[in-house]
């Protein structure tokens, strides 16, 4: 097989030292509760409909609050042609959410196959990932239900494409199978329900 062992890596790949990355590898399964993690979002409406500004900053490792000092700020809305179509004074181009949430779906998915390409000793140098969705807008302007909001997105059609050098039938077939454990996979493709908490202030 091509993997190769952790003692026989060279020192560096992908960016990272190999012996400190599989010292992190090994402390995520020798201490489970202190490498759960808690990532956060806030989003705050702003004065245009459709435009929100989203902040990530804080979030949280085996209970301890991490990343006091990070502050990262995200613009969304929708693209401008459809800014123009409900009658925006100040037609904007801005990501979509649909769009940040297919883009995190790729993030997640290449760098899971890195981690666990990296794990296993695999030569990996390339992945590329694309992620692609139909929507119905019925449901959201009204037209139809809340009931069957499940309908209003199509099956996710995703492809990865991966290149390395030195894979044999083994590694491929893991490699193949890494999407799997990607968690924003999971969190796309698997159900996972949860009723938000709303409050609405005001007479």
């Amino acid at each position: 097989m091509a993997s190769e062992s952790p003692e026989t890596s060279s020192e560096h790949r992908l960016g990272v030292d190999i012996g400190t990355y599989h010292e992190f590898v090994e402390w995520v399964g020798e201490e489970p509760e202190e490498a759960k993690m808690e990532y956060r979002a806030r989003g705050v409406g702003e004065d245009v409909v459709g435009r929100t500004t989203a902040t990530i900053g804080e979030w949280e490792l085996g209970g301890e609050e991490m990343g006091q000092d990070r502050q990262h700020e995200l613009h969304y809305g929708v693209p401008e042609e459809i800014e123009e179509a409900v009658g925006s004074t100040d037609p904007t181009d801005r990501i979509e959410a649909v769009e940040t949430a297919l883009s995190a779906v790729t993030a997640c998915i290449n760098g899971t196959i890195q981690f666990n390409a990296l794990r296993e000793g695999m030569d990996v140098h390339e992945i590329e990932t694309s992620v692609s969705i139909s929507f119905d807008p019925q449901v959201l302007f009204g037209h139809a239900d809340a009931d069957v909001a499940t309908e209003m997105l199509g099956e996710p059609q995703i492809d990865v494409e991966i290149h390395g050098d030195d894979l044999d039938d083994a590694d491929r077939e893991k490699l193949a199978e890494y999407y799997r454990r990607s968690p924003v996979y999971d969190m796309l493709t698997s159900p996972h329900p949860t009723e938000p908490s709303v409050t609405v202030h005001g007479d």
